[in-house]
């Protein structure tokens, strides 16, 4: 992507972003490294988010070892027409993968604050 296309793409991943942590956009765990996000209006889409986690191995003083990274795939599906119509890796940019990680933790921490909601309501009074 153009750098000013790739700006314009942060942008909206911080909108994004901003309207997970209030609770305006409601994602989905499909596995332990992927959510999604499936909406109907103004134009039915789904949006996924996936963490993947690279082993590398590298020498560093002399001495072999493997290192884990980790970087965010964002894709944007329409849904009527089948067809991708955005797919953005952060392995690439690190800027991009930096706002990924941000939204990334945003849905973590969502999902995990609604299940402990839900563990709470259970226990008894």
């Amino acid at each position: 992507m153009p750098s000013l296309e790739i700006t314009e793409f942060l942008s909206y991943i911080e909108q994004l972003t901003v309207a997970t942590r209030s609770g305006s956009v409601e994602w989905t765990r499909v596995n332990p490294t992927t959510f999604t996000w499936d909406t109907i209006k103004p134009t039915p889409a789904r949006l996924s988010l996936q963490r993947v986690d690279r082993r590398d191995r590298v020498v560093k003083a002399g001495r072999p070892m493997v290192i884990t990274s980790k970087h965010y795939v964002f894709q944007a599906v329409d849904p009527e027409e089948g067809l991708q119509k955005l797919s953005i890796s952060g392995a690439d940019d690190p800027d991009v993968n930096q706002k990924l990680e941000a939204l990334y933790d945003a849905i973590s921490s969502g999902l995990s604050r609604k299940g402990l909601d839900f563990l709470k309501s259970l226990l008894p009074s």
